[in-house]
């Protein structure tokens, strides 16, 4: 099995609308690292699992829509105080746990895939923790 690795950094801002913890409830952001891994048995025509330069093209607008964004979940957005501010908001229909940034990541680049590749999407919310999605 072949196996190609892409970084991919990003700044946000989350609030976690079911924490167990008081302080993930609040306002506050992380320096992202998402690791993209494709996989295949086989090469393509160009002896590779995928170019480096398709899988930036692919994962690129989901990365500018994160980016310096501020992401909560739909059923907060109106109890957060957001509307005097020059906000990137980036509202989604999941609490925005590395888990499930994993998840919707996973699902994005997944469309955009041959079939035959296995993708893995790893994200860092810290340096020294990450949660990871496969199917």
């Amino acid at each position: 099995m072949y196996t190609i690795r892409k970084k991919f950094r990003f700044e946000s801002a989350h609030i976690l609308s079911d924490s167990y913890s008081k302080d993930c409830r609040n306002f506050h952001g992380h320096s992202y690292i998402m690791e993209v891994f494709i996989s295949s048995k086989t090469l393509n025509e160009d002896t590779m699992v995928i170019d480096f330069g398709k899988l930036k093209e692919i994962v690129k607008p989901l990365i500018d829509r994160w980016d310096h964004s501020l992401m909560l979940q739909e059923s907060i957005r109106e109890k957060v105080f957001y509307k005097n501010f020059h906000l990137k908001l980036e509202v989604v229909d999941f609490n925005p746990t590395a888990e499930n940034m994993a998840k919707y990541a996973y699902s994005w680049i997944e469309t955009e895939l041959p079939r035959h590749l296995k993708l893995k999407v790893r994200i860092h919310e810290t340096e020294t923790g990450y949660a990871e999605y496969s199917e």
